[in-house]
């Protein structure tokens, strides 16, 4: 971390950096566990799963990138390196649970339904199923897709310019 804020770059242009670089590794995970599950027939093969499977692609490079500036947010304010283990671990694993991955949000009880419609986890999740399945949620309705977009798009922008704004301001 001292080396990066010594460096003679722009604070901006690192944390950037940082970000696309970290959304680009998790990404490459993430294809790599498409294709496991490609390879084991969780998919019927379609044109129009072609074209979802690209357009997972970027749903995953776009839910990585705000979550990678949220680490970059919690990681700027704190000094010590298994304080942000702790920290967050405690933010991600919540919202990883209400993410939808597990059980659908049809399936849990009316507050857990509200705890979910806050997670941005949630509409990442819900923007592949459309992605990948054709559909999601009957609870977000025909357009879920497009409000889920808008949901990761606004995270997004929040995330990168906290994160980056943090990281400006972090001392040496």
């Amino acid at each position: 971390m001292k080396e990066m804020l010594v460096a003679p770059v722009s604070r901006t242009s690192i944390i950037l950096g940082k970000i696309f670089g970290g959304a680009v590794t998790a990404s490459i995970q993430g294809i790599i566990l498409l294709a496991v599950a490609g390879v084991m027939g969780a998919f019927t093969p379609t044109h129009f799963l072609v074209l979802g499977v690209v357009a997972s692609i970027g749903v995953m490079l776009l839910l990585a990138t705000g979550f990678v500036g949220l680490g970059v947010a919690i990681g700027s304010t704190l000094n010590d390196f298994h304080a942000f283990q702790l920290l967050s671990t405690f933010v991600i694993w919540p919202l990883f649970m209400l993410s939808g991955v597990f059980f659908p949000i049809d399936a849990v009880p009316q507050p857990l339904q509200v705890a979910m419609l806050f997670d941005p986890m949630f509409y990442g999740v819900e923007l592949l199923r459309w992605c990948l399945l054709g559909a999601g949620t009957p609870l977000l309705g025909p357009l879920g897709w497009l409000i889920s977009l808008g949901v990761l798009v606004s995270f997004n922008m929040i995330m990168i310019g906290v994160g980056t704004f943090l990281f400006s301001r972090a001392q040496v």
